[in-house]
């Protein structure tokens, strides 16, 4: 499976050149209760706007954030070194329509968390 970074470079958007992997850099995984404020927090950052601005269930690409794939890609590749895991391509790309490849225009930050959940779940075997 390939993981969303991947699939960013493999559409054009995103250059392979990132450094060490997030496997590489693994970080104590978080508890529950702090993923949701890591995500704003990452988002704030990538943004440039503050934490509590961030609306959990609004979609990445609409207002006020407006972001690009490239944003999105930024933000995977924060989370993915942040929690140490690999986030599968196919929790951020487009499922409507197979000939279009880029992020999938509902993800949502409150999404970003669970994906994140799940993939920390998986990688304990829980």
């Amino acid at each position: 499976m390939r993981t969303a970074l991947a699939a960013l470079a493999a559409v054009g958007i995103l250059a392979l050149s990132l450094g060490p992997s997030a496997a590489q850099t693994r970080r104590p995984a978080a508890a529950p209760t702090t993923i949701a404020r890591e995500v704003r927090t990452v988002l704030a950052k990538q943004f440039n706007v503050p934490a509590q601005t961030i609306v959990m269930d609004v979609p990445l690409v609409d207002s006020p954030l407006n972001a690009s794939e490239r944003d999105v890609a930024d933000v995977v590749k924060a989370l993915e070194e942040r929690f140490g895991i690999d986030i599968p391509a196919d929790k951020i790309m487009n499922k409507d329509e197979a000939d279009t490849a880029g992020v999938d225009p509902m993800l949502t930050p409150r999404r970003l968390e669970l994906i994140v959940k799940q993939t920390l779940r998986a990688r304990s075997g829980r």
